[in-house]
């Protein structure tokens, strides 16, 4: 069974590998999980933490990559 996307930890490195899988741009991974490009290179680089809903969302696209 998968890990509830809730408590999936996702800190920068594994939001990279992530985008890196689905082989998408900052900007293509910003679209699909419906924030801004800066949102996601934030994360990137660590100054803002994930949390809400696209934490959830992106541990479903996670289960899907399974």
């Amino acid at each position: 069974m998968a890990q509830d996307p809730k408590q999936i930890s996702m800190g920068p490195k594994a939001i990279r590998m992530v985008r890196d899988a689905l082989n998408e741009t900052q900007g293509q991974f910003a679209l699909r999980l419906g924030v801004s490009q800066a949102t996601v290179s934030r994360w990137e680089n660590g100054s803002l933490i994930i949390q809400g809903a696209e934490k959830i969302l992106l541990g479903k696209i996670l289960e899907e990559m399974e």
